[in-house]
Parts: C-alpha cells; structure tokens; sequence
C-alpha cells in the first residue's frame, strides 16, 4: 500500500478480511506497505470484503482524515473453470496473408502508371 500524498508506503495500515460477515485475517501491513503473509489461501465462493483502517493510519501520521475513516473493497467470488490449456503452441501467420490488399480500382490504377492510388484520388 502506498501513501500517495508522501510517495512513501502505507506502513501499519490495518487491513480486515471477512467472508459473509465473519472476520476471516486482521493483520497490519509491515514498512514496506505490504502485508507479510497472503490475507486468503484458499477462497471459497460468496462475496469477500477488504476493510482498510485508514483512518487510523492518518492520525498515526498527524494528519487527521476529516472524511475517510475505513475503506470496504467488496469482492464477489465464483466458481469458474479455468481457462483451457493450449496443446500446441500459436501458429506464426503466413506472410502472403499479411499484404496490403487493394480493391480491383485501386490495382487498375497502378497498371496505368500513377504512383500510389492516395496520391491520385489527393490531385498530386
């Protein structure tokens, strides 16, 4: 967690994890703003929230918040299959089907000598 007012981290900011209101970790992030340990290891489906006591944090530091107190970050959860693995690796395209390809006016113009068919439809 950073502290963009100073450009310096977030260090004992108090972050509570809870699944479907119970309090699942407490723990206070370390100097480097981060937390020493994963807040979750195993998610179940349902709806989780993050609760960040800033406000603690701002009045640790002088500077009082007048309008945040805690942040809640909601975060619904599902059961999703993982995406599918790939057998072989991605094919490269084939060069013939990276060209430029004209309409049949714009091929005409060029058998009759202009340059390029921007400069002639340009006046140039």
């Amino acid at each position: 967690m950073l502290d963009t007012a100073t450009g310096n981290p977030a260090a004992h900011v108090r972050i509570r994890l809870f699944h479907g209101g119970q309090l699942l970790t407490d723990t206070l992030t370390n100097t480097d703003g981060r937390c020493d340990s994963p807040l979750l290891t195993d998610a179940a489906p349902g709806d989780y929230q993050l609760l960040y006591s800033i406000g603690d944090y701002f009045r640790c530091q002088g500077t009082p918040s007048t309008y945040l107190n805690e942040i809640p970050v909601h975060l619904p959860r599902t059961l999703k299959s993982p995406p599918p693995q790939r057998r072989h690796p991605k094919k490269k395209s084939h060069p013939q089907r990276n060209k430029v390809r004209f309409s049949r006016n714009d091929h005409r113009s060029f058998t009759k000598g202009s340059d390029c068919p921007a400069q002639r439809r340009a006046g140039a």
